[in-house]
């Protein structure tokens, strides 16, 4: 699996509210014709043909991330969400463990394997022992340092 910068997703205007819940992909500048669901293009691989997508949707209070695969020609063969309604999701850290795997650390404390295989996904959750999460955090989290909103309640 090889992180890519290829793609971009189109921008939204207008109330929230409005948004489509897929947004045009567009590949080095260039508008594609497809849409992924999300609003927001949170990391990008290639691997064996598909190209891997993690989106999130940028919804205040009930961020989630949407796990996308979809061959050349960007037509979506699997999806995996991670997240539930009225919560929080958030993406901190990506890191490619394997030539088919990758590790998401969501929330500080949520670590999840994406694996994929003949042109599927799967998703499962890790325990996140002390060497899971803190490599990933070592690896370049955006949120490493801040205190989880339910850790408040």
């Amino acid at each position: 699996m090889e992180a890519i910068a290829n793609f971009t997703l189109a921008k939204h205007d207008g109330p929230y509210e409005s948004w489509p819940l897929a947004t045009e992909v567009f590949r080095d500048g260039v508008a594609t014709g497809r849409k992924l669901p999300g609003f927001v293009l949170d990391a990008q691989y290639e691997h064996g043909g598909f190209y891997l997508f993690v989106t999130s949707w940028d919804c205040p209070f009930e961020e989630s991330l949407e796990v996308v695969l979809t061959d050349s020609d960007l037509r979506i063969v699997d999806r995996k969400s991670i997240g539930v309604m009225y919560s929080s999701t958030w993406l901190e850290a990506c890191e490619v463990v394997s030539a088919n795997q990758l590790r998401l650390q969501c929330d500080s404390d949520r670590v999840f394997r994406v694996t994929v295989q003949s042109g599927r996904l799967s998703l499962k959750r890790l325990h996140a022992g002390a060497d899971s999460t803190a490599s990933l955090l070592r690896a370049g989290a955006r949120r490493a340092t801040a205190t989880p909103w339910w850790r408040f309640w």
